[in-house]
């Protein structure tokens, strides 16, 4: 089973801070800018680690032993070899390198559980359609059980999006999720022909992952009341699940079903990757054939295990996550 991620990589920095964050994620336009933030946390506890919203979620998926294959772009900096290693001992890189640096963010998060993300996008701007031809993605798509993706920063054109696009189209036959993020919804409030893209691309999918502040970014662009009717908006769309913090989640599919749960008790140290942990749960749960509602409680065990580490990569799954994967021979 071939599940293949289009996905931004980067080289996460955490820093741990004591004080109480305001919550938002922002693309920073030079390294230069980057650096200069990581200069003014240079005193506090510090980890690095591999990420980007679908790495993590693949992440979940290559640690249950699937054939995951990562499409993305790396840079010709020491960081590019770094997370080769990383991806190389999970997941498998079939993308390009570009003549600019690796993404790259810093990740501030609190004891609270909130963050503040700064994004330096890199070689992962640098995604293009002529990717695809170069890198043999055809047979990739056409064997793959699930096609997943997430948010590009896009600062220098719209080329990623087009990319996710063409990805998806290609493999209308398998399951196509995506983790929305607010640096996608709330560029397209700004943004009218960003905005037609995004339409494009969620208009593809059949499995949706958004939080609270890109929920409330979708209502104003598409004058819906809730999660609910987002199934009306896009007929391929399935399941579309809301991750709410502390709250938990609620899950919609077609058909007028709907659950909620409240997240697993645990202690938090850090809660970067925990909406893509879940993400990677749930698909897990799919793929094995499980019911929705057991899809996930697997989607929980994975987003505790991750807050309760540091970064959206590197930490263990539980072996009641890792027994579901010896499900899927069966499936």
């Amino acid at each position: 089973m071939t599940i293949l991620g289009i996905a931004a990589v980067n080289r996460d920095k955490i820093v741990l801070v004591r004080e109480s964050l305001e919550e938002y994620e922002e693309a920073v336009q030079t390294l230069e800018e980057l650096e200069k933030l990581e200069r003014l946390s240079r005193d506090r506890p510090s980890f690095v680690r591999l990420g980007g919203s679908t790495v993590n979620t693949l992440y979940v998926l290559a640690s249950c032993g699937l054939d995951t294959v990562v499409l993305g772009k790396l840079g010709v900096d020491l960081a590019r070899w770094v997370l080769l290693k990383l991806l190389q001992y999970n997941m498998r890189f079939i993308g390009t390198i570009a003549s600019v640096p690796t993404g790259r963010t810093i990740v501030l998060s609190s004891q609270q559980g909130q963050r503040r993300i700064y994004v330096y996008p890199g070689a992962n701007d640098y995604l293009t359609l002529s990717d695809l031809s170069c890198t043999n993605v055809l047979s990739f798509v056409q064997r793959a059980r699930l096609v997943h993706t997430s948010t590009f920063v896009c600062s220098r054109g719209l080329e990623p999006v087009k990319v996710q696009i063409e990805v998806m189209q290609l493999a209308s036959r398998g399951i196509r999720s995506i983790v929305l993020g607010t640096l996608y919804t709330g560029r397209a409030l700004r943004d009218s022909v960003f905005r037609e893209l995004l339409q494009r691309l969620l208009e593809q999918v059949n499995v949706m992952f958004l939080s609270q502040a890109e929920l409330q970014d979708l209502k104003k662009l598409m004058n819906i009341d809730d999660i609910d009717d987002l199934l009306s908006c896009f007929t391929n769309l399935e399941l579309v699940f809301l991750t709410r913090g502390a709250e938990g989640v609620k899950a919609v599919w077609r058909g007028g079903g709907s659950l909620e749960q409240k997240p697993l008790p645990a202690e938090i140290l850090d809660t970067t990757g925990a909406g893509d942990a879940f993400a990677g749960g749930v698909l897990l749960g799919i793929l094995a054939g499980s019911p929705i509602s057991e899809a996930v409680r697997i989607g929980l065990e994975c987003a505790r295990s991750c807050i309760m580490a540091i970064g959206g990569t590197g930490y263990r799954l539980p072996r009641k996550v890792l027994r579901v994967a010896s499900r899927l021979s069966k499936v």
